[in-house]
């Protein structure tokens, strides 16, 4: 059985089990954390079957130096991303998922860029392929791309690509998600705050602590506001770096519009956040804006119907590097199309720029995410100051 599929079973054992044992109080009362996490728990199962197409577009306010920066390591060189609009497709069907972007992005030095990603799972083998240069085809369940549900937009936003309710419990509850993902230099722990009112909507606000562990000193923090008549969706976040201010949001948040998807099933169709530049405020103590994101939800269904042969056919062109893995074992690779598709090694030319990734792309898929390294440094950045 997938990790997934065992994740999932698992939450509705204990949503079955916990709506017998806890009664959700009225709507704007208070709540413990753990009600307040089971309300959230079986709020995103309604959400559990979904096709949803989005679109959504980010724009930096900083003028950067167009040279390149590196990796603390030296092993990879990136420019700074200053524009993005991207096309995301994420469909869950019972154990079966796809996920599809298609992201066109400008960075510093001027120059455009394209990234296409697509992974699958249908219900034997993932497949993942990166811009027709890496793919993985992995026996069983590999979490890959960027799951998209009405619960994690927010979180999604910054990197964070675990339900909800797996955050609001900390970093144990994180770990054991498929797509969560800890660290082992931070601490991360959920404080209830209560109830509050937000555009008229009845909310329940949490507070999301990050600690440094050696030390114990408090990194930032983020609130999120769960809207009580939108399914206990996040209808707004406030995130505050505590080295520029503890009480002043660095980033925020906000839901501009919902659906009503069928009758008390509802959906946040846009949503904008963003955020202040943080060098400048913690460099010169001036707070100028930084960033801001934007999604747009295109289309949505909760009944997806599809053919499993629409979660088992990823493209792979001729030319892609191609790595076969059992468990976190590379069995076999080649370059499809070419001289070692038959099983031998696959090779890069000399001094081509993916040959990192090359060897990148083999740990991807064993990971939390399936993104390009680009991306992987913008949503760094992006977590500095938000969920």
């Amino acid at each position: 059985m997938s990790r997934f599929a065992t994740w999932l079973g698992a939450m509705l054992s204990a949503a079955a089990l916990n709506s017998a044992l806890l009664a959700v109080p009225a709507a704007g009362a208070e709540m413990t954390l753990e009600e307040l996490i089971q309300a959230v728990r079986e709020n995103e199962l309604l959400y559990a079957n979904i096709d949803l197409t989005i679109r959504n577009s980010f724009e930096s306010f900083v003028k950067h130096p167009p040279g390149k920066g590196g990796s603390f390591d030296g092993m990879f060189e990136f420019r700074t991303m200053t524009a993005e609009e991207v096309k995301s497709r994420f469909v869950a069907q019972g154990q079966y998922f796809r996920y599809e972007e298609d992201s066109h992005f400008t960075t510093s030095d001027g120059e455009q860029h394209n990234y296409v990603h697509t992974s699958a799972f249908d219900g034997e083998t993932t497949r993942l392929c990166n811009n027709g240069v890496i793919a993985n085809i992995a026996k069983g369940y590999k979490p890959a791309g960027v799951p998209i549900w009405p619960h994690n937009i927010f979180l999604r936003m910054v990197g964070r690509t675990e339900h909800l309710s797996s955050y609001l419990g900390g970093d144990a509850a994180i770990a054991r998600d498929p797509y969560g993902y800890t660290s082992s230099e931070s601490e991360r722990t959920t404080e209830y705050v209560g109830p509050a009112e937000f555009q008229g909507l009845r909310c329940q606000v949490v507070r999301s602590v990050t600690r440094v562990r050696v030390s114990g000193q408090t990194a930032g923090h983020t609130e999120l506001w769960l809207a009580e008549d939108r399914n206990f969706i996040p209808v707004r976040h406030i995130a505050c770096e505590h080295r520029i201010s503890a009480t002043e949001p660095t980033g925020e948040g906000v839901v501009l519009e919902w659906q009503e998807l069928q009758p008390g099933i509802w959906f946040p169709m846009r949503v904008e956040s963003d955020c202040i530049d943080q060098p400048t405020a913690i460099l010169k103590g001036k707070r100028v804006p930084g960033w801001r994101r934007e999604y747009v939800v295109e289309s949505i269904s909760l009944e997806p119907k599809h053919d499993r042969s629409f979660f088992r056919d990823v493209p792979i062109p001729d030319g892609t590097i191609v790595y076969e893995i059992e468990g976190d074992r590379i069995t076999r690779s080649y370059t499809k199309g070419g001289p070692g598709a038959q099983g031998g090694p696959a090779k890069t030319p000399a001094g081509s720029p993916w040959r990192t990734l090359a060897i990148f792309g083999t740990v991807v898929i064993v990971g939390v995410t399936c993104i390009g390294y680009v991306h992987r440094k913008r949503r760094h950045r992006l977590q500095q100051s938000t969920p």
